[in-house]
């Protein structure tokens, strides 16, 4: 995990912590803000979006050893298969929504999906769409932002996508008629009232025989006191069986409950959370399991 001060901590798999990385400055090998942590094989690679460059750390002992600097914009998630980078772009982006880089030469060799205006403006959720490299079959799953579809591609460089469609009358999302950046640039209250009234897929997980996406839907608004009130706004997650990726069952939690969006998954059938807390003088980080009432 990452603190407000830029450490990485290790912990156990007891929840003790084990080692605190602190390779902060803006040298080669340093990071400012790691805002997305990876672990592949014998190491952990850590994305920081101030710098726009991804750092290959040992995962003993978490010595840095490589870093890449190729990139011209941000991205919103990653993976890594072999010797290629797999992203998720960030919003405002009208190219692609999926990349795949070579690490050896930096060099983009594929481009998958093309969004529409609405991924675009929703993309500028913080947690908007999904990335998700299923840990047995190697098999690539994303989300769009706007479309509640589980997309599957079996070979990224055949880029033959599969759709999984879910109808669900709680997710909702107006369309936009005019070009997504003009449209952000114009009228700013306009696109934040957009992000706040429309749903949006923000969140792909595994279990053991499930794949989970979560989205946020209903209403939030901005009182008059300039505050957000979110007690119409929801998360829900649907729940897809990994042998036929029908939709089955769903859950519905409150807004308030999920303070976070880097919701981590075990392999089996549960969601935790990393809450920052203080209270009472002590101040600290705790791991919250989620549970959940399915239909």
């Amino acid at each position: 995990m990452t603190t407000a001060k830029g450490q990485i901590i290790k912990y156990d798999l007891e929840g003790k912590q084990c080692d605190v990385i602190e390779e902060i400055g803006t040298g080669p090998l340093e990071y400012i803000n790691p805002l997305i942590i990876k672990v592949v094989e014998n190491y952990f690679y850590v994305w920081d979006d101030q710098l726009l460059k991804l750092i290959k750390f040992e995962l003993e002992g978490g010595m840095p050893i490589s870093e890449y600097n190729f990139f011209s914009r941000a991205i919103k998630d990653f993976q890594i298969v072999d010797n290629y980078l797999i992203t998720q772009t960030s919003g405002g982006n009208m190219e692609s929504f999926i990349e795949v880089y070579d690490l050896n030469t930096g060099d983009v060799i594929s481009e998958v999906v093309k969004p529409n205006s609405e991924d675009v403006i929703l993309a500028m959720n913080a947690n908007a769409g999904g990335l998700l490299l299923e840990s047995d079959i190697n098999s690539l799953n994303f989300l769009l932002p706007s479309k509640l579809e589980l997309f599957r591609i079996e070979d990224l460089f055949l880029e033959e996508i599969t759709g999984h469609p879910i109808i669900d009358d709680d997710f909702k999302v107006d369309k936009i008629s005019t070009d997504p950046i003009v449209f952000f640039n114009n009228n700013r209250e306009k696109a934040i009232n957009y992000l706040l009234s429309n749903s949006v897929v923000d969140g792909l997980f595994e279990f053991k025989d499930e794949i989970v996406i979560r989205a946020q839907i209903g209403k939030a608004e901005i009182d008059e006191k300039g505050e957000l009130t979110s007690q119409n706004r929801r998360f829900k997650f649907y729940f897809l069986p990994k042998n036929n990726f029908n939709w089955h069952k769903s859950a519905v939690v409150p807004f308030e409950m999920i303070n976070t969006g880097a919701l981590l998954a075990d392999n089996s059938r549960s969601l935790f959370m990393i809450n920052e807390f203080d209270s009472a003088g002590n101040s600290g980080y705790d791991i919250r399991k989620i549970n959940f009432n399915s239909n």
